[in-house]
């Protein structure tokens, strides 16, 4: 098949994961193409690059002749359905989060986009899921590759910086002094150098207010940590995480944990239960080609 995956931006993680995705297609044998509004066209602005979206997809459709044209999140896949759809036979759209009703008008466009795909809907997670019962869910993967314990000394408590998280750096250091545990903050760190981040540390927190998958998780449960503390967002809802969602919760769990064992049985789940990307670009293509002979 050729396909054609179209997203925000490469940096982050939808851009990681797609990369990741057409890396498998390819070695499944898929032409993939990737196109990034923002990092191609320049446009940082949904309503500015509607239009200069649409043609940029209709120019490489026209030179290419796709199979799939793969659109990830909602403001990427308006662009194919104003001011009316195109390529409906082989358009396919990605929800990788949910807007919440207090984003407003985002929230209401989510939903038209929605039920405007129907059944040609991928999700990543539960939560999404409940929210447009006729997609199809597809979960996120990991490169086992790239995420390994390299058996290095650990001794921190873990946190990504970024403003979706529930917990703060500065609850995170409390946490930090009731536990005696030093912490470690990663925050612009190069994808290629997360996995030295994550085998340093002892605990791994991340409780996220909203999302997709948050395929961190995935991360730090391949490299092994010790212990994961996350909740019942996104993928936390079927990872084997502890659950927690305060300091004195954390704290509680971090004292009674035997931080000395490693985490070889988060690693054995992610395998047992295919999570590798190879596993999850098979049931993408499986999908691709559910919809290409509907």
């Amino acid at each position: 098949m050729k396909i054609l995956i179209v997203i925000l931006r490469h940096k982050g993680g939808v851009g990681n994961a797609n990369r990741e995705l057409a890396r498998c297609l390819r070695k499944r044998g898929h032409q993939v193409d990737i196109l990034s509004r923002e990092d191609d066209l320049n446009i940082y602005g949904m309503l500015d690059g509607l239009i200069p979206l649409r043609e940029k997809i209709i120019e490489l459709e026209q030179q290419n002749i796709y199979d799939i044209i793969y659109t990830n999140d909602y403001s990427m896949t308006l662009s194919l359905l104003f001011p009316y759809h195109i390529y409906k036979n082989k358009h396919i759209c990605c929800f990788c989060g949910y807007k919440l009703r207090d984003r407003g008008i985002h929230h209401v466009l989510q939903h038209f986009v929605g039920w405007k795909m129907g059944k040609n809907l991928v999700v990543i997670g539960d939560n999404i899921k409940e929210k447009f019962p006729k997609a199809t869910t597809i979960y996120r993967g990991i490169n086992f590759d790239k995420f390994f314990n390299k058996n290095m000394e650990r001794k921190y408590i873990g946190l990504i910086k970024r403003d979706t998280e529930t917990l703060t750096e500065e609850e995170i250091k409390e946490i930090g002094k009731k536990t005696n545990l030093p912490v470690l903050i990663a925050e612009d760190i190069p994808q290629e150098k997360m996995n030295d981040f994550y085998n340093k540390l002892k605990v791994f927190i991340s409780t996220p207010k909203c999302g997709g998958w948050n395929n961190s998780w995935n991360e730090a449960m391949a490299c092994e940590v010790p212990l994961i503390i996350g909740n019942e967002i996104g993928g936390g809802r079927i990872l084997p995480l502890e659950k927690a969602s305060d300091v004195e919760l954390c704290t509680k769990l971090i004292l009674s944990s035997n931080l000395n064992e490693g985490g070889s049985l988060y690693r054995k789940w992610l395998k047992i239960n295919d999570f590798s990307w190879d596993a999850k670009s098979k049931q993408l293509e499986e999908f691709f080609n559910e919809v290409k002979f509907r």
